[in-house]
């Protein structure tokens, strides 16, 4: 196996790693295309206090080229997804069979190796089967869509309600996204204007600026009611104020992402409006279903900024998107076809 892995912040290096060609119930892997988020540019420059070493790549697909019989019917050559996130199988919650509950997932590219690399070789649990319907580009989406729906379990959203989604981003647009199939109606905020135009162009109809006439403009779309529902997205930038300010009294606030950053939230206007706060992280067991919900048309990822780039292109990737995050930039997401 090759690949590129983090030894330090800003030390990115070529590896060669022995991978087994044969384990119990696990298949062997060729990676052909992985995106890169900024996520791992914050990993590359320490902002996320990695642990390394450490390969990075949350997002990718392959091809199967070893497997034997087994009940998953997954099989040589086929195009899989690669779950990025499993559970520890150590904590409490999972000794008592409630994986779902875990206290300590591993994420793939953030606590445990990613898939920044040629070959790998996983359980069978943790690749899934890509349907013809369901292009590589929208495969690579899978973990977003994932996350989105366990914000959209874990708020109960109903169907007429309005949901507003703090970040306009590409975790912000598929959540919003997904509240529309859902029926319910999304009100994206943010403060870049880019981001609002590519929500708008992705069917969003409500789109605002995160500045000193919020209130008032979601005052005047929910009727004055405020958002029952309130989704902040971690990665956003945008002040928690904005969360709290905008929110119906007993409302309920979903902090949701999958970097680790400092959060804070003012608890004291939260605790006059009784609001109640999730935390979500991931969408651990919601592969299968997101994969279903693309190949229903669910969400569309057309409108949003994707680069190409080759095997060879990894460090300039790296170096490029920290440029840009010191400047202000938003980074784009980039897929690296690792057979190039």
């Amino acid at each position: 196996m090759k690949g590129w892995q983090l030894t330090d912040a800003y030390d990115l290096e070529q590896i060669k790693k022995t991978e087994p060609l044969k384990a119990d119930n696990k298949i062997k892997v060729r990676i052909t295309k992985v995106m890169l988020s900024q996520d791992d540019i914050t990993l590359y420059n320490g902002d996320d206090k990695p642990l390394y070493p450490l390969i990075p790549g949350r997002f990718a697909i392959g091809i199967v080229v070893d497997a034997d019989a087994n009940p998953y019917g997954i099989e040589k050559d086929m195009r899989v997804y690669i779950d990025p996130v499993f559970s520890c199988n150590n904590c409490y919650a999972c000794t008592i069979g409630q994986p779902k509950d875990c206290f300590r997932f591993n994420v793939a590219g953030r606590n445990t190796d990613g898939f920044l690399r040629d070959f790998a070789v996983f359980p069978f649990d943790r690749t899934y089967p890509l349907p013809k319907g369901v292009s590589d580009t929208e495969a690579l989406f899978i973990d977003y869509l994932s996350l989105a729906i366990s914000v959209i379990d874990k708020l109960k959203i109903e169907k007429g309600e309005h949901v507003a989604v703090i970040g306009g981003n590409v975790i912000g647009n598929i959540i919003a996204q997904l509240i529309i199939y859902y029926q319910a109606v999304p009100i994206i905020i943010d403060d870049n204007d880019a981001d609002l135009e590519i929500a708008k162009r992705s069917g969003i109809y409500y789109t605002l600026k995160a500045d000193t006439r919020l209130e008032k403009e979601v005052a005047e779309i929910t009727g004055g009611r405020m958002p029952p529902k309130v989704v902040y997205v971690t990665s956003c930038g945008i002040n928690t104020e904005n969360a709290i300010r905008i929110s119906r009294t007993n409302a309920t606030v979903a902090f949701a992402g999958f970097n680790n950053f400092t959060t804070r939230v003012n608890l004291s206007q939260a605790m006059q409006k009784q609001l109640r706060f999730y935390c979500i992280t991931n969408g651990y067991a919601n592969a299968e279903t997101s994969i279903n919900l693309i190949a229903n048309h669910a969400i569309n990822i057309s409108t949003f900024n994707l680069a190409s780039a080759k095997f060879a292109d990894i460090p300039s990737i790296f170096r490029n998107g920290d440029e840009n995050l010191k400047n202000g930039v938003e980074v784009p997401n980039v897929i690296v076809d690792m057979l190039s």
